[in-house]
């Protein structure tokens, strides 16, 4: 016998077993058991008739998210010139409404009462003006009234402005110069109602205080219409399909692209400052409806 026999007065315990020997058809059991209720619950929700399907996910106009293709054209965005596929360019202080760049590299800038020629690098010319910008779409040449009432027109690679005689700016809405009567050609942009004329011909744009309308030339009836949130401030066409949009919403100014099927996109992060501003936050080149629409 041993002493824990004689001690205790019973006969010796086994040894001991593992601590989980003789668990194991339970633990088998719990886990498939446990398999079960999650296979069941996963059915349930993804194969439920009565279950509502995912939302779809926004478009970019209303997310705000950014369009992959960046303007086409260039744009002054608070004192810089950001020019498609080149490097930003600073420009001088002012209260910038219109610019017009040219092929030569020079920058024409319009404020209320004057006007600058920016230089490739960086001389200035100021003249004064009493009316908008007009620029050839090619950049060959820009032209503007001066205060004695003469268009005055000025070529890429030439230094100085000069007169036009007999010629006379079309309205701020309807871009070209006009002389004897008939338009002078390369410088129209707008057809006979005052519409804004895409880059072919064949569509034109109606701006209005919260809406653009793009409508082909020959069937007017056929346009689709965009309406925005916020006003209407500046309006350009980038190319044959797509119009350019500056449009005001409280504090912030957004640039939309906007195509003749209808569909919109933001292009540029908003950018804060609009309202109540002294100068115009964003400003797209040869403004159209600076005569039409009031801050």
């Amino acid at each position: 016998m041993t002493e824990e026999f004689l001690v205790l007065g019973r006969p010796p315990r086994p040894p001991r077993r593992g601590r989980w020997v003789g668990r194991g058809p339970r633990i088998a059991l719990a886990v498939i058991i446990l398999g079960l209720v999650v296979w069941a619950v996963w059915r349930g929700v993804t194969h439920d008739p009565a279950a509502k399907p995912s939302p779809p996910a926004p478009t970019s106009t209303q997310t705000g998210s950014i369009a992959h293709e960046p303007p086409a054209v260039p744009y002054l965005r608070s004192g810089t010139l950001i020019p498609p596929a080149e490097q930003a360019r600073g420009i001088p202080d002012g209260s910038w409404t219109d610019f017009a760049t040219l092929a030569d590299g020079r920058v024409v800038l319009v404020q209320r009462a004057s006007l600058t020629v920016l230089g490739t690098t960086g001389q200035q010319r100021s003249f004064e003006h009493t009316s908008g910008l007009t620029a050839r779409p090619d950049g060959t040449g820009a032209a503007w009234t001066g205060r004695d009432g003469r268009v005055r027109r000025l070529d890429s690679g030439h230094p100085d402005p000069v007169v036009v005689r007999g010629a006379r700016q079309l309205t701020p809405a309807c871009r070209g110069l006009r002389a004897g009567g008939r338009v002078l050609p390369g410088w129209q942009t707008c057809d006979r109602d005052g519409g804004l004329l895409s880059p072919d011909g064949r569509y034109f744009a109606s701006i209005g205080g919260q809406s653009v309308t793009l409508a082909p030339r020959d069937d007017i009836t056929g346009g689709t219409s965009t309406a925005f949130l916020g006003t209407v401030r500046d309006a350009v066409w980038e190319d044959a399909a797509h119009l350019l949009v500056v449009m005001d919403i409280g504090d912030e100014a957004h640039l939309m692209r906007v195509s003749t099927l209808g569909r919109s996109e933001d292009l540029i992060a908003p950018v804060r400052g609009a309202s109540g501003r002294a100068r115009p936050v964003l400003v797209l080149p040869m403004t159209s409806i600076s005569g039409a629409v009031q801050p």
